[in-house]
């Protein structure tokens, strides 16, 4: 059996586009509807959160392999 926990006490609208960022150790995802860019710092366990000024289809991450 499979145990889902959630890691973030926020209700997302409609959470998409998940990525894994290596180098940080961090998972990003967007919140269409809620206008919002997030990353969870999997090292220290802190979320953060980006209020977007419109809708946000999707993010890319550069830099550094």
């Amino acid at each position: 059996m499979i145990e889902a926990t959630a890691i973030f006490p926020y209700r997302m609208k409609l959470g998409e586009c998940l990525t894994w960022s290596t180098p940080e150790q961090a998972l990003y995802w967007i919140d269409i509807p809620g206008d919002g860019l997030f990353c969870r710092d999997w090292k220290t366990g802190r979320t953060r959160h980006w209020p977007m000024p419109a809708t946000i289809g999707s993010f890319g991450l550069f830099g550094r392999a």
